[in-house]
């Protein structure tokens, strides 16, 4: 529904088509962060900075992220959420797909990748 209603905001051409196709669409990386950009909370930091008091407010389990691999091509982001579980020095692990494994996992990788979103959706709701 998104995509049909802001299509200034899902360029298709990048797909080499005119209009979306509901059950394929989806699923593409670059699409989700254009969804979530519109749609969820979008004011929480790109860096997890080991020393803030208030990580635990930062970093919910079920919060978005996307990590950039290649600073020329956005197509070649990958997501994954915050888990609930934490490394040993108290940082979240992440569930996304192991680019070394090649399947989902939880993986220690919040650090080592560079976080070019994060989101939480649906967004509080604010009294």
């Amino acid at each position: 529904e998104d995509m049909n209603e802001h299509k200034e905001d899902y360029p298709m051409d990048i797909k080499g088509r005119k209009t979306a196709i509901k059950y394929i669409d989806f699923r593409d990386v670059f699409f989700q962060e254009q969804f979530f950009k519109r749609n969820a909370l979008t004011t929480l930091p790109l860096e997890y900075d080991k020393e803030n008091e208030n990580n635990n407010f930062l970093w919910q389990a079920g919060d978005i992220v996307y990590f950039q691999f290649d600073e020329n091509n956005p197509y070649k982001d990958l997501g994954g959420f915050i888990s609930p579980n934490k490394n040993n020095d108290g940082i979240p692990l992440v569930i996304m797909i192991s680019k070394e494994l090649g399947k989902v996992r939880e993986v220690d990788k919040l650090l080592e990748y560079k976080i070019v979103g994060h989101f939480r959706y649906p967004p509080p709701e604010v009294d």
